[in-house]
């Protein structure tokens, strides 16, 4: 069985909306895998841009980790 894969590298950006033929050097999240959207009225819950609480016991916070890409001046994030 032969499977054909795609050369295509490219990708479509959530944030700016436009198709860019480059490889994304930054992934996020919005929010935990944790999360779902009946704990949005949950006492002792709250998700915000920076950090995530849940049910009063689980905290996060949003991070940055820069990786410089040796011989290329770009970060992958």
């Amino acid at each position: 069985m032969l499977i054909s894969m795609s050369l295509d590298q490219g990708f479509h950006c959530s944030h700016c909306d436009t198709r860019h033929d480059e490889l994304p050097l930054s992934y996020g999240a919005l929010a935990p895998a944790y999360w779902h959207d009946g704990l949005a009225n949950s006492a002792g819950s709250t998700l915000g841009d920076e950090q995530c609480v849940i049910s009063g016991e689980q905290f996060f916070i949003r991070a940055r980790l820069i990786l410089p890409l040796m011989n290329t001046g770009d970060e992958f994030e």
